[in-house]
């Protein structure tokens, strides 16, 4: 063999060698880790949560009978987070007076992103609301007052699942 032929022959030994040493040659970019807030705007951002409530009050109240549908709609952006908050009434009156009111609320929330026993979860503030009563007939308390509400929420499968207080029974769904 002449010299450039062990030339030849050395460097694609070389060349080989390098090539079945396993080493990666390009380095590998971080594994990126995501946030709670991401994780729930993966999966919705904007999420349905339906409560119905009743009930039977007594006297001195003007009204004895109740049914009350809040439909929530939450929208979850990157930088901001906002409520729908719509309220049906159905009230019996002790005359036996039958009144519909309906009241809708839009207003921004205050949010945190977190995570709850390895669960991504959101703590949700609503604002006081306050307003007037959009009745069918009148109602003997004409104005209408939210206390301001502060609750946590879990992300359980696609739902986000109300855990502080625990007397918060709200499940959100994703929004179709």
């Amino acid at each position: 063999m002449n010299r450039q032929s062990r030339s030849l022959f050395g460097a694609a030994l070389l060349l080989g060698l390098t090539a079945c040493t396993g080493q990666k040659q390009e380095a590998e970019a971080p594994v990126a880790i995501e946030g709670a807030g991401e994780e729930l705007r993966r999966v919705a951002v904007v999420w349905n949560s339906t409560e119905p409530t009743k009930g039977i009050l007594s006297p001195p109240s003007p009204i004895s009978m109740f049914h009350a549908t809040t439909r929530s709609v939450v929208t979850l952006n990157r930088d901001s987070a906002q409520e729908e908050l719509t309220i049906w009434e159905e009230l019996e009156l002790r005359s036996g007076t039958t009144i519909h009111c309906a009241n809708k609320f839009v207003h921004p929330l205050t949010v945190r992103y977190g995570r709850k026993n390895g669960e991504a979860a959101v703590e949700m503030t609503r604002p006081a609301l306050r307003g007037a009563r959009t009745c069918d007939g009148a109602h003997p308390d004409p104005n209408f007052n939210v206390p301001r509400r502060v609750a946590r929420f879990a992300l359980r499968s696609d739902r986000l699942v109300a855990v502080e207080p625990s007397t918060d029974k709200r499940v959100y769904l994703p929004a179709q």
